[in-house]
Order: structure tokens, then sequence, then C-alpha cells
């Protein structure tokens, strides 16, 4: 191989095995070179066992797919492209047709406007339902009901609501259900550190990992996570199907983000509890919305939900101010 352009392309040095580091390796990939043929076709897809393509996954990504899913206490993890895809990827693995999902009314709005657009282009119905009373959601509960969602705290007018009892109102009606009812939460706030979402019996937790396991607000990232391999699967090839991906520059950001997460929460916590308290006192404030302020049912539940782990969530506050107020 005489030629310099072929000599550079397939040059025939290889480093010494044996090299690590503290951070991971970052991999970056579209092509993956399989040994042989017969080690191509005899690939396992639907476990991390090897390679196909970049899309699909390399070290780095798989890297971050387990210390999420560690993160949030489940087995399963899929990266997508933002905290919105990862939504989206829920709704089109797990609903079809004749299918009807029940949305929180305080939820995130994206998921409502794909809910009200694509996902009724696609002949699949919703609901809305007041996370705050778990009645109103059992009684709109129906044998079309495939997939609920729930959010702890709600977007932007924080409620908590009582996962456990949210939760048991669907497990009730999905034992006598064909083919029964996935719960799946948006943990973008908990983050995984706030409480473990899979103790209190979801099925599918979801984050934005833009948000605090980033913690730099200059990457777009989401996981999905589960406890179920059957879920899991529904998930992970849908994802491959629509061609989701993340990039290897954007993963080792996130991987970096993640050692200093724990303090940058609990920091937060502490910021935002006092903001909340100062706020409180301002005469031009007609409420302030904190998921743990005291006397709020939203705080109640949130005691409950916590377990003892003492971190709720920090940067969750707004203020509402009194008519004519600047």
């Amino acid at each position: 191989m005489s030629d310099p352009s072929t000599q550079l392309i397939h040059h025939a040095y290889t480093p010494p095995a044996g090299f690590d580091a503290v951070p991971p390796a970052v991999y970056k990939a579209s092509t993956v070179i399989f040994p042989s043929v017969a080690a191509l076709r005899n690939h396992d897809w639907k476990h991390k066992t090897g390679y196909t393509y970049g899309l699909h996954g390399t070290p780095t990504t798989f890297t971050l797919e387990e210390r999420i899913a560690t993160l949030e206490g489940g087995k399963f993890c899929t990266l997508v492209p933002s905290g919105l895809a990862a939504v989206v990827l829920v709704g089109m693995a797990l609903l079809k047709t004749g299918d009807e999902l029940l949305i929180p009314d305080n939820a995130y709005g994206p998921n409502k406007a794909f809910a009200h657009a694509e996902l009724v282009a696609w002949g699949i119905s919703h609901q809305f339902y007041d996370p705050m009373n778990p009645a109103d959601l059992a009684a709109k509960l129906s044998p079309k009901t495939r997939l609920v969602w729930l959010e702890a705290p709600g977007s932007i007018t924080l409620e908590f609501p009582d996962l456990p009892a949210l939760v048991a109102a669907v497990k009730a009606h999905g034992q006598t259900h064909a083919q029964g009812i996935v719960t799946a939460l948006d943990n973008t706030w908990g983050a995984g550190l706030a409480f473990n979402a899979f103790t209190l019996g979801v099925d599918v937790s979801v984050q934005a990992l833009t948000k605090y396991p980033s913690g730099g607000a200059d990457v777009l990232m989401g996981s999905v996570v589960t406890n179920n391999e059957a879920l899991h699967h529904l998930i992970h090839f849908c994802h491959m199907r629509v061609g989701y991906g993340v990039g290897g520059n954007d993963v080792e950001l996130v991987l970096r983000g993640l050692n200093s997460m724990t303090l940058r929460y609990a920091a937060q916590d502490a910021a935002t509890r006092q903001l909340a308290s100062w706020l409180q006192s301002q005469p031009q404030i007609a409420a302030v919305l904190h998921p743990a302020l005291a006397g709020l049912a939203r705080s109640r539940n949130l005691e409950a939900g916590l377990h003892g782990r003492g971190l709720p969530f920090q940067r969750c506050v707004q203020a509402r101010l009194h008519a004519g107020a600047d």
C-alpha cells in the first residue's frame, strides 16, 4: 500500500490495549466494523452484547444509558435527542389506532400538543384528568385506555399529586384490561433523585436530560427508562425504526454533568426554598407555587412520595403577582 491516501485511511498501527481513565471514552461512528459477515448476521439486536450501527449505540451511549437507568432505579434505558422526543417515543411505541391516552391537565404543554395533533390524526383519542383527584382518573379509565401519563410535580403550576393513589387506580382497572394499561411518568423535575418512580409502581419514567443531568444549558437529550424488558423492547425497536440518535459529544457532556448532579440538585433546592420563602413575604405577590411549601396538598403528597430521600424539587418555583403589580 504505497498510495498515501490508502496508508492514511487503512494504517497498520493499532494502539496498545489496556488504556483507561476517569472519564468514559467518546466513541463516534456511523459504520461499525465486524470481523466477519457471520458476526454481523449472528448479532443479538435485543441486548447490549455488541454493536451494529452508530445510531443504535456505541460504548459511550451504552455507558450513559446504564448510568441513567441506575439513577432512575430502573433496568433498561433508551436515549433520545430531547425530553420531548422521549415523550413522543413512548406514545409511538405503545399506542395504536383505537387506543386512548389519559394526560394530567397540568402536563407539559408539548405532550398535550402531540396528543391534539399527531395522535388524533393517527386515530388515537385522549382525555385530560385532574391529577389531584385520583377518583377523576379512575372514572375516565376505559377498555380503550392504553397509556396514562403522570407528572410530579405538574408543569408550571407545580402540583405534586398522590402518585401511589394514581398508580393504584390504573393498576386496579388494568387487572381487567385485555392489554393492560401502562403508566408513564415525566420525571424531569424529580430527576431520579427526589424519589424512585418504580418503587411507586410506575412502568416507564422519562426525563429531559437537558435539565439536571446535563446542568450546563448546552445539551438537548432525553431518556426513557423501564424495569420491564418487554416494554423496553417495544420502545427500543420503535426507537431504531424512527431513526432517533444522540451525538457522542453530547453524551460526553451529560456524563460529565452526572458527576456533580447531586451537589447541584441539593444546592438549588436550598436556594429555591429561600427564594420561595422571601417571595411569600412580598406584598405584590398573590401566590407562590412550590411543591414543598407547608400546608398545601402538594406538600403532603411530596412528603409521602419522597420516602425519606429528602430532596424535593429545587428549581420549581412560580410567583403570581397581584393585578397591577410591577
